[in-house]
């Protein structure tokens, strides 16, 4: 039995995960405190260090998918977090068409509303913009996405338990990076183990 386990991928893949759900359990934990009844140095304080968080898992996500593009190609003997979640194929397809139709009706609202009352400030040309980006994206995972063939997205994805795909439109430019990087060591292995010794 050759393939590692989870515990021995590189460390920081395993450190995405667990702040992405660092910085979901924050942002959850935030909503149930009484914070509009705080002093406003301890509300900043607090804003403070979940943005930290977040900029941390963010961060660490960002440094996978350009350092280990193709780290979703590993297969390891035990299973990691996110696939441990999606097991069942059923709540797999659940979460995508829910996922779409949200989309599509909030875009559908956007759309709506900018036609209605037109452009009002550069803010709402931004949320179209990133709304129809995100459908687009998730309409390609849902009817279109080959992990295989995909290995940087397949690697964003789970490096991200997922959470990231609503982030997706800011990680363009870490994924266009992550794809040519994966690209060329993919390239120059096949070309290694093409070359006769």
């Amino acid at each position: 039995m050759n393939d590692p386990s989870f515990d021995e991928l590189p460390f920081s893949y395993r450190l995405s995960q667990r702040a992405m759900l660092a910085a979901v359990a924050a942002l959850f934990f935030s909503r149930s405190l009484a914070v509009p009844r705080w002093p406003i140095r301890a509300r900043w304080l607090l804003a403070a260090v979940i943005a930290g968080i977040v900029a941390f898992a963010l961060s660490v996500s960002a440094y996978v998918v350009i350092r280990y593009p193709y780290l979703s190609l590993v297969q390891t003997r035990d299973e990691d977090i996110f696939s441990a979640q999606f097991t069942s194929k059923a709540l797999v397809k659940v979460t995508k068409t829910v996922g779409l139709i949200t989309l599509f009706l909030l875009l559908a609202v956007l759309v709506g509303v900018t036609v209605i009352a037109g452009i009002v400030n550069l803010w709402q040309v931004v949320a179209l913009a990133y709304v129809l980006i995100l459908f687009l994206f998730v309409a390609y995972l849902c009817f279109g996405f080959d992990p295989v063939a995909n290995p940087t997205l397949a690697t964003f994805i789970r490096s991200t338990l997922g959470i990231g795909i609503v982030l997706m439109p800011l990680f363009i430019p870490v994924l266009v990076v992550g794809s040519q990087r994966c690209r060329r060591l993919l390239d120059a292995e096949t070309s290694r183990l093409d070359t006769p010794e």
